[in-house]
């Protein structure tokens, strides 16, 4: 068979195949399309290019007055396949042999097999469960079959020869096919994703709620850093309504292999934790154990749950050079009751009662990395949330990232938050990235590091790269709404409006009472697609919960006797008469912009910036100030933020 650039045509079609039944091709037709029609070019003529053309009327229907100039839908459709096809190979096409790649400014498919880091030796050996069979090579065995074939022994060699090699491809067969069947049997039953459902508090008292959901968050956090296990988080989790459902039925919903439930009862000064392993595609359950100590060893506890249920997977548990092959750090009862108390309302969004409980645990064991770790996290959100000022937090959520790192320098989650700080309130672009990519690397299966690098590939200019992240964090957590809405605000930035409506209306439907800060993502959407009627409804909804019922109903009648100019105009005058709010001056800076007026836009980014205001990090890739990309205040502007700057100047 005739092979192209060393990738054999049968395997070309057969990763082809792959491709178009993988989940960032499934329901997309259109590249489906466009990449069949390119690998079937390529296959049946290398020499001859596809022209953008050839691409509008075969594959797009596009008329034989097609205008690349009018109509760019080849270019767009061709960006957005190039992009399926990054998202795949990050994700289900990771171990693919055969390479299939649409460069940058062709049309056509290139092929290439992937490289192995060593090649075999001539004496290969097949190892199976520490057996080895030797296999001697058939390239050998070809020469060996050349060699004295004069004389009165040829024809018996030849006929012994025949047999023997017989006898050597059966024996490859059977190796192989027992091989194969074990393979198989080894790859249906090995756990490569799981989820843990909140652990039931079985201790009698609603008080002990925050228990139970703290030590879930622990085991999840635990379990997300064992290599290569996705892991989902409690968000999705959580959104999957688990009331009345199998474990089968929600390891389909959730996408995953297993599922771990339990319970945590709480008596006097001890602790029961029950745990059970379920392998969620047969409902078979995998293991089950009952963990019990005392309070001053809840940590021991987790630890033990943890490492049994990694056992139990067939994978390998790292927990980090400095504390593997010992046993879990002792922690005062009550700094670890603090800690677990703080997750448990950062888990609500209540930052002041988070942060207090973490900085309670910190003062009772000045050791507990976790707890710093936690404090920066909370700290941060503080910021985020405008209810608390840089200058009076920014130092101590970097101080507490810090020392996270220097008591565990294996902790993601450190990292993460330094990261996510370095970000949001340094725009430290060269550090945030490096730390947020080593948080990533130290808790692989944790998806907030994962989506917080995903918002700042956003802020950096690098709108498919934050696209492909943040796709790679839906798979971890399919189910968060957190995660929808920032693939929603991520397709946003990358001018790819309709499939950002889809996520944004997905992420409402997961958590409809958190619609207001869906909303003005939707807003935003329809107003960058010129649908000015939809744009006022979502901007309207947004604002219920800021607006008296009066000032709603004046915007509302505004806009439909006087139009698009007078709403704006109305709605600035609203919120001059408000409190001064965090990022007000943006706010205002967006409605000066509505109204043409440039220069009073360019004072409000000038009074944000100098207040620091989060959303100034997302000016330059925030498409509604396209207009003012010319301008040299604005574009001075952005160079103070230093937006996009990777590296230390």
């Amino acid at each position: 068979m005739e092979v192209v650039a060393n990738a054999d045509v049968a395997e070309i079609r057969s990763e082809l195949r792959r491709i178009l039944r993988s989940r960032a091709f499934q329901k997309a037709n259109r590249s489906q399309r466009f990449l069949s029609y390119l690998v079937e070019a390529a296959i049946s003529d290398p020499a001859v290019s596809v022209n953008e053309y050839a691409v509008a009327l075969d594959v797009f229907d596009r008329p034989a007055s097609y205008d690349s100039a009018v109509d760019a839908t080849v270019r767009v459709e061709a960006g957005r396949l190039r992009s399926r096809l990054r998202e795949y190979y990050l994700d289900e096409g990771q171990r693919a042999k055969v390479l299939i790649d649409i460069p940058k400014g062709h049309y056509e498919a290139r092929f290439s097999l992937k490289e192995f880091e060593a090649s075999a030796p001539d004496d290969m050996t097949i190892h199976q469960n520490a057996d080895t069979v030797p296999v001697t090579p058939v390239s050998r065995m070809r020469s060996s079959a050349t060699e004295q074939e004069s004389g009165t022994g040829v024809r018996s060699r030849s006929i012994s020869l025949r047999i023997a090699l017989a006898l050597f491809f059966c024996v490859c067969s059977v190796v192989g096919i027992e091989m194969f069947r074990d393979r198989r049997l080894e790859a249906k039953s090995s756990i490569h994703s799981m989820a843990v459902l909140p652990l039931r508090n079985l201790s009698g008292s609603t008080e002990q709620n925050y228990l139970a959901e703290g030590m879930t968050d622990e085991l999840n956090t635990e379990l997300a850093r064992i290599p290569h296990l996705r892991v989902i988080s409690h968000d999705s989790v959580v959104s999957a309504k688990l009331n009345g459902k199998s474990l089968s039925q929600i390891g389909k919903e959730l996408d995953v292999d297993s599922v771990v439930e339990g319970s945590v009862f709480r008596y006097g000064d001890k602790v029961r934790i029950t745990a059970q392993l379920t392998d969620a595609r047969n409902d078979q359950q995998l293991w089950a154990a009952s963990f019990e100590g005392e309070t001053t060893d809840l940590i021991a506890l987790q630890d033990s749950v943890a490492r049994e249920i990694a056992n139990r997977a067939r994978l390998t548990f790292v927990l980090g050079p400095q504390v593997e092959g010992a046993p879990a750090q002792r922690r005062s009862p009550e700094a670890y009751d603090a800690y677990l108390r703080a997750r448990y309302f950062l888990d609500r969004r209540d930052s002041k009662l988070s942060t207090e409980y973490f900085q309670r645990s910190i003062d009772l064991d000045p050791t507990f990395a976790s707890a710093y770790a936690g404090l920066a996290e909370a700290l941060e959100a503080a910021l985020t949330l405008g209810m608390a000022t840089p200058e009076a937090v920014k130092p101590r959520a970097l101080a507490a990232a810090h020392r996270a790192i220097e008591l565990d320098p294996q902790s993601g989650a450190a990292y993460a938050a330094l990261g996510t700080i370095e970000f949001t309130q340094l725009w430290d672009w060269h550090h945030a990235e490096q730390d947020l990519l080593q948080g990533i690397q130290l808790s692989p299966g944790d998806s907030y590091p994962v989506a917080m690098y995903g918002l700042f590939l956003d802020a950096a200019r690098r709108p498919e790269d934050a696209v492909l992240r943040m796709r790679q964090a839906k798979v971890m957590d399919p189910l968060s709404f957190w995660v929808a809405r920032n693939l929603g605000s991520a397709l946003y930035f990358a001018k790819r409006y309709d499939e950002a409506l889809r996520e944004l209306d997905r992420a409402k439907e997961l958590q409809p009472d958190r619609s207001p800060v869906v909303d003005n993502w939707i807003s935003w959407t329809y107003e960058m697609k010129g649908m000015r009627r939809e744009a006022i409804q979502y901007d309207l909804a947004g604002l219920q919960r800021m607006r008296s019922a009066d000032e709603l109903a004046s915007l509302q009648r505004t806009y439909q006797v006087r139009g698009w100019t007078a709403y704006w105009q109305l709605r600035l005058r609203q919120q001059t008469k408000e409190p001064m709010r965090e990022c007000a001056a943006y706010e205002r800076a967006l409605d000066y912009l509505r109204l043409g007026e440039r220069d009073r836009t360019i004072a409000q980014l000038q009074q944000a910036f100098d207040q620091h205001c989060f959303w100034m990090e997302m000016v330059e890739a925030d498409p509604r100030f396209d207009q003012l990309r010319n301008e040299r205040q604005f574009t001075a502007l952005v160079r103070r933020i230093g937006v996009g700057q990777t590296k230390d100047e």
